[in-house]
């Protein structure tokens, strides 16, 4: 890790109806102690990086830059919960397209690892982050409730068409994300 690098990450962009219906969905949660996603704010990250300097950000927005895949569809269908002990992220699922995501991340994990950039090495799991519960010990029972109500939860489709490269600066008021880098996938096969 670089100190005093940018926090940054690749995100696959969604549609504002994609958003807008799982916003909705997420207001069922307004209840609980859940730090929800702002809806200007809901992406699929593909890779994050903590702390990376200017000269290798730019090194993989090249990574992006060659990317030659097809736009392709994608459906948000179900939520979940990642979970050790209880549920701290509840997010929305992938259903078709999942595949398409999953090569899309491998092509790019080794050319960004030849870079010398750590990429995270648990099994990449593509879903859009709803929130973050804050107490999730008090609460779970309530959260797995929601999370199994709303499994198989049609959230909408899209045609996925572009991957960015954004910065996130944290604040008081959480992170601010802006757009360094987008790329349009080409025109479906």
């Amino acid at each position: 890790m670089e100190n005093n690098g940018i926090r940054a990450f690749i995100a696959l962009e969604l549609s504002e109806d994609v958003k807008e219906n799982i916003a909705a969905l997420s207001s069922k949660l307004s209840k609980l102690d859940v730090s929800l996603v702002a809806k200007e704010k809901m992406h699929i990250t593909m890779f994050f990086f903590e702390s990376i300097s200017s000269q290798r950000l730019n090194l993989v927005k090249n990574v992006i830059e060659e990317i030659d895949t097809p736009a392709f569809e994608l459906s948000v269908k179900g939520t979940s919960a990642f979970t050790e002990r209880v549920p701290r992220v509840i997010f929305a699922d992938i259903g078709e397209g999942k595949e398409n995501v999953m090569e899309l991340y491998e092509s790019m994990k080794p050319k960004i690892e030849d870079l010398g950039i750590y990429v995270e090495q648990r099994d990449f799991t593509p879903h859009i982050t709803i929130g973050r519960a804050r107490r999730p010990d008090r609460e779970k029972d309530e959260i797995l409730a929601f999370v199994s109500e709303h499994s198989d939860y049609d959230i909408g489709s899209y045609t996925c068409r572009r991957i960015k490269l954004m910065r996130s600066d944290l604040t008081s008021d959480g992170p601010v994300y802006t757009e360094i880098y987008a790329k349009e996938l080409s025109e479906k096969a």
